[in-house]
């Protein structure tokens, strides 16, 4: 079986894309924690599943989160109210949104 390297890691790099909105949105509660009914209930299955991958890579805090399962799948995603970004996980964000904000600076500077 021959591997295309330059195909599966453009594909890794378009999965990973989906960590910026999904680390935006768990900070977003973390910021109206005060406003929301905690355990908050995410039931987006989507974002559990990539929440999920970001507590596996260490950029969310498993222990910002009230995790029920069954056997062999997730029952229950909650989120506590803590602070939901770990160090590793802020870094990576602001390296976005600075990469971002450069992009549109540039694309500014051309019109």
């Amino acid at each position: 079986m021959k591997l295309n390297l330059k195909e599966e890691i453009n594909k890794l790099k378009e999965h990973r894309k989906q960590y910026f909105p999904v680390l935006e949105y768990l900070l977003g509660l973390y910021n109206k924690r005060d406003t929301l009914s905690l355990p908050y209930t995410i039931e987006n299955s989507q974002k559990i599943f990539i929440a999920l991958e970001l507590i596996d890579v260490g950029y969310v805090d498993k222990e910002a989160f009230i995790i029920t399962q069954d056997r062999k799948s997730v029952t229950g995603f909650h989120f506590s109210g803590r602070e939901p970004l770990t160090e590793k996980g802020f870094k990576i964000l602001k390296d976005h949104l600075e990469s971002k904000r450069g992009f549109w600076n540039k694309l500014k500077r051309l019109f």
